[in-house]
């Protein structure tokens, strides 16, 4: 007989002896214990805490209607901040902030609306004024750079 069999002919007869409700018993007190920990944290969250809907007076309730109760717009510029470091790494942020404008504001399905001729008088007047923002923006970067740097410096 190898070491192994010993070994689960040991657990078997081990497992043959355990009084069922004696685990029973142990599980009953382990959850009731469970039960009383989680009420004891979340007691000013449960009825008649402190943060229970009776508790919260209604003028409150009115001044937070409006509110949204998620960030999903703040969530998706998040995310396309993040997908852009990681797929477009050494674009510059002319080109992020100008591609984010055009998926944010839907520029493309403006410009389909137009006629070809607005079409074309349009996308002119984008290319005769591009130089001029993209010196904008990337002052602006620099800027930003710049004071980053400086930032690490001092510290």
């Amino acid at each position: 007989m190898t070491v192994n069999s010993q070994a689960g002919d040991a657990v078997h007869d081990f497992a043959q002896q355990i009084d069922l409700s004696l685990i029973s018993k142990v599980i009953d007190y382990i959850v009731s214990e469970a039960i009383v920990v989680t009420k004891r944290q979340l007691c000013d969250f449960l009825s008649d805490g402190q943060y229970d809907s009776k508790h919260v007076l209604s003028n409150v309730e009115k001044e937070i209607a409006h509110c949204p109760l998620n960030n999903l717009i703040g969530e998706s510029s998040f995310g396309d901040f993040d997908f852009d470091l990681s797929k477009r790494r050494h674009a510059s942020l002319h080109n992020r902030s100008s591609l984010h404008m055009v998926k944010r504001n839907k520029t493309m399905n403006f410009l389909t609306k137009k006629t070809s001729g607005q079409q074309r008088n349009i996308l002119a007047l984008a290319r005769k004024y591009s130089q001029k923002y993209r010196k904008h923006s990337r002052k602006m970067e620099e800027k930003a750079t710049n004071q980053i740097r400086q930032r690490f410096v001092e510290n």
